[in-house]
């Protein structure tokens, strides 16, 4: 799988140091790698890529998801854009298990 940190660190470098396409979807991939492996800077990243629709197709369930695993990590950031998100009326995809210990009453 690679290092989750060498990867987001790569993703961010390729995104902001070059202007052409094939830079972004070179981005993208090192990011989804850094995402695959629950690394808490790409998965705040990625779902400020889905809340804005840069380079894909706005999508403010994946956003939320992605904001939601990267507050779990530690992302303080990521925990600020979720709660605002839903106080905004965003959603919760009914997959989502906030608080499981209260389904095994």
């Amino acid at each position: 799988m690679g290092n989750p940190d060498a990867q987001y660190e790569l993703g961010c470098r390729l995104r902001v140091e070059n202007e052409d396409v094939q830079s972004d979807q070179q981005a993208f991939y090192y990011i989804e790698k850094a995402v695959d492996q629950l690394h808490p800077g790409a998965l705040y990243l990625l779902g400020a890529v889905y809340l804005t629709g840069d380079c894909v197709k706005q999508d403010i369930g994946s956003a939320l998801w992605c904001f939601l695993r990267a507050s779990q990590k530690g992302h303080s950031g990521a925990a600020i854009a979720y709660g605002s998100l839903l106080l905004q009326g965003g959603f919760v995809l009914s997959s989502f298990t906030l608080f499981p210990s209260l389904h095994h009453s």
